[in-house]
């Protein structure tokens, strides 16, 4: 099991930026529809 902090690790980071890419893609989406308002 000594990869196992390896893999944590990358599946963190990887969970990370995919929530990061949600965040800024409903921030950017929100803002699209806020200025049709």
């Amino acid at each position: 099991m000594a990869d196992a902090p390896r893999i944590l690790i990358v599946t963190s980071r990887y969970y990370a930026n995919i929530t990061a890419e949600l965040e800024a893609g409903v921030t950017e989406g929100l803002e699209k529809v806020g200025a049709t308002w």
